[in-house]
């Protein structure tokens, strides 16, 4: 599981984020996570249908189109509420914070290596 930037005392010191700041991303954290968990177990249970269904003897293409719809519906969901917490917290930051912390990120992922994807945080959007 990925650490929460916000609670990282170097990258709070570095950000001089303020304690109402992070309860703050920490609240809308909580609020989003709970969301994307429920999502995530209705992407699975979608995911597991569409699978029985493709091994399935009696199934038309419109019956796997439609779950594959179901499944990419749920996708999407997952996506958008990320998106969102992610805006939120952003929005928590001030200007220079934001610019901060991008710079933080740059620079972890040049730590990580070429070739790894890069972590994302919510400089992202």
């Amino acid at each position: 599981q990925r650490s929460k930037w916000w609670q990282d005392e170097k990258i709070k010191a570095d950000l001089r984020l303020a304690p109402e700041q992070t309860a703050r991303i920490e609240e809308i954290f909580e609020t989003a996570f709970a969301k994307m968990k429920d999502i995530f177990d209705d992407l699975g249970r979608r995911e597991e249908q569409l699978s029985n269904l493709i091994s399935g003897n009696d199934v038309t293409e419109a019956q796997v189109l439609k779950q594959a719809d179901q499944v990419e519906a749920a996708r999407s969901s997952m996506s958008k509420a990320r998106t969102l917490m992610l805006f939120r917290m952003r929005r928590v930051l001030s200007a220079d914070q934001r610019a901060k912390l991008a710079e933080i990120q740059k620079a972890h992922d040049r730590e990580r290596g070429p070739g790894r994807p890069p972590e994302r945080t919510p400089t992202d959007r």
